[in-house]
């Protein structure tokens, strides 16, 4: 579950407490919704249509030092919806923009870990996960 470091058990009794520091990512592929400052790292313009965008945007928060936090009198509501074509392609593609973007992914976090401050590291659980990402699965 790439959304395990959220923790929902905890924001659903969160007993008046407005926010929790999230102390590790279960998951390389954790996508929180976030909200960041107007000088926060952008979205990386290499990582076209679908497929890994938003990992390596919060991938890049993580590595530039970022904290996160579950704000605990809050949400976001996903609104289920068809799949985009993007999508689609991306899904039946087994070369093209899928691998393209999983060998993106791989070379962005070969770039950014020699220089890396991170403040939420990964899970140890997550080490075997982080193994097939980098390996494309």
């Amino acid at each position: 579950n790439t959304h395990r470091s959220t923790d929902y058990n905890r924001w659903w009794s969160h007993n008046d407490i407005t926010s929790y520091q999230i102390d590790c990512f279960d998951s390389i592929r954790y996508e929180p919704y976030v909200a960041v400052p107007a000088d926060a790292p952008r979205f990386d313009e290499r990582f076209a249509g679908y497929g890994k965008n938003k990992i390596q945007f919060i991938q890049h928060l993580r590595m530039e030092g970022f904290s996160f936090v579950v704000m605990t009198r809050g949400f976001v509501i996903h609104v289920p919806h068809d799949h985009s074509r993007a999508y689609k392609t991306w899904a039946v593609s087994k070369g093209g923009r899928r691998t393209k973007n999983n060998e993106l992914f791989q070379q962005f976090i070969k770039e950014r870990m020699t220089s890396s401050h991170i403040a939420t590291p990964l899970c140890k659980s997550a080490f075997s996960h982080q193994a097939a990402v980098m390996m494309g699965q």
